[in-house]
């Protein structure tokens, strides 16, 4: 796996957690478009459903506190 699919899925693992979602929603809106994105993009490729639920969670978080963000995706239709 490369560096930077590694560093996403750490940065998507940490921010899924329920106690860091809030973090999430603090960050600029292309980079929770990103976040979103990189969720939807690894969610699938988890194997254990304990972290696509927390992905999940995580997505709903942001498009919940800002539905406009998903204007900003590039790679999500």
């Amino acid at each position: 796996m490369p560096v930077n699919d590694s560093i996403k899925r750490s940065e998507l693992l940490h921010f899924s957690h329920v106690a860091s979602r809030d973090d999430a929603l603090v960050l600029d809106r292309e980079k929770r478009a990103n976040l979103v994105e990189s969720a939807l993009t690894s969610l699938y490729r988890m194997s254990k459903k304990a972290e696509r639920d927390e992905l999940l969670g995580l997505i709903q978080s942001i498009m919940k506190d800002d539905e406009t963000v998903s204007a900003l995706f590039e790679h999500t239709a």
